[in-house]
């Protein structure tokens, strides 16, 4: 039997289309064979938590209609395996602190390479 990696199942909770292909291609670089769903609406990303079991989440602090924070507590909280990720223009404690204390495991700046 070979030691293959399971397949990786991923949430993009991204509104910006190009910053959402962004994530995907770099998702699709690290984790060829993942399963990924996408979102750009907060309303959106509440109904896939409750319906597919994510293994990683990347997501959006401020989107059109909410907060990515709600996103994060609501997978922890139904997923507690999951590992969220903010991906955020934003390097502050004052967007970051609130993430991190909803259960993100990390972050992402937007402009970095």
């Amino acid at each position: 039997m070979t030691g293959a990696a399971p397949m990786k199942t991923i949430l993009l909770l991204e509104d910006l289309p190009e910053i959402r292909a962004w994530l995907r291609k770099i998702v699709q670089q690290v984790f060829a064979d993942a399963q990924i769903s996408e979102s750009a609406r907060v309303a959106d990303a509440m109904a896939l938590v409750t319906s597919v079991k994510f293994d990683i989440a990347l997501v959006d602090l401020g989107l059109p209609d909410g907060s990515g924070v709600d996103v994060v507590t609501r997978l922890r909280d139904l997923q507690p395996e999951a590992q969220p990720v903010v991906v955020t223009i934003h390097d502050d404690d004052e967007h970051l602190f609130p993430a991190l204390q909803a259960g993100a495991f990390g972050y992402i700046l937007k402009e970095q390479p």
